[in-house]
């Protein structure tokens, strides 16, 4: 799996809410001081050490908007937040473009901007507690399972996290292991590979 570079963007509802949808397929940024160093992989700073090249001009918008100028940085997704709040989603990055963007997407009127144009929604997979019995000990536990992406079952138990000794610990543990999942985390897998999306099995979480 490739390593995630994510850019972070908040977003109005309206924004969002399109995107979510599916009905909104770029995202667009003005072209000023502030989206050129998060965007630029030069940063708006001319030092070829850092960036391999040169800037064309000495003023950062003539450089990045004519002819090979522009050099985005390497961003492989972005992950939106619905405002300031822990609501998000995340998508792939495919590419990040100057040109005139969809005013019904919220482009400006005729004018350069960045364009993100999104890939594929990264899914997110469901995380809930449940009880569980300890056969050792005789006690009642608890732990988290997990649903995969397109699975129809909570049956992918995080090793680890299976013998919490009251529910609020397991509450906690369920939502840590979520934002984990949410923010690019994956289910790992034994050597042998998957038993299949609706069968029971331990795994283990990894961060990218």
């Amino acid at each position: 799996m490739v390593n995630m570079k994510i850019l972070d963007l908040p977003l109005k509802a309206k924004w969002y809410e399109m995107i979510e949808s599916g009905n909104k397929k770029e995202e667009y940024r003005e072209i000023k001081k502030y989206w050129i160093g998060r965007l630029a992989k030069c940063g708006g700073h001319n030092s070829y050490e850092k960036t391999g090249f040169y800037c064309k001009k000495a003023i950062c918008f003539s450089c990045i908007t004519r002819g090979n100028g522009f050099h985005p940085k390497e961003y492989t997704h972005v992950r939106f937040r619905f405002g300031y709040t822990q609501r998000t989603m995340l998508f792939e990055l495919e590419s990040i473009t100057i040109g005139v963007g969809n005013t019904n997407w919220g482009a400006p009127d005729n004018e350069c901007v960045f364009i993100l144009k999104l890939g594929k929604c990264i899914k997110k997979m469901k995380v809930r507690t449940q009880q569980n019995f300890n056969r050792k000990t005789n006690e009642t536990v608890f732990g988290i399972s997990i649903m995969p992406d397109g699975g129809k079952r909570y049956c992918k138990y995080p090793i680890g996290h299976q013998e919490y000794k009251d529910y609020t610990q397991a509450h906690q543990a369920m939502k840590d292991v979520q934002k984990i999942l949410d923010n690019g985390g994956r289910l790992v897998y034994s050597p042998k590979g998957s038993a299949g999306i609706n069968k029971n099995e331990y795994v283990k979480i990894e961060m990218t």
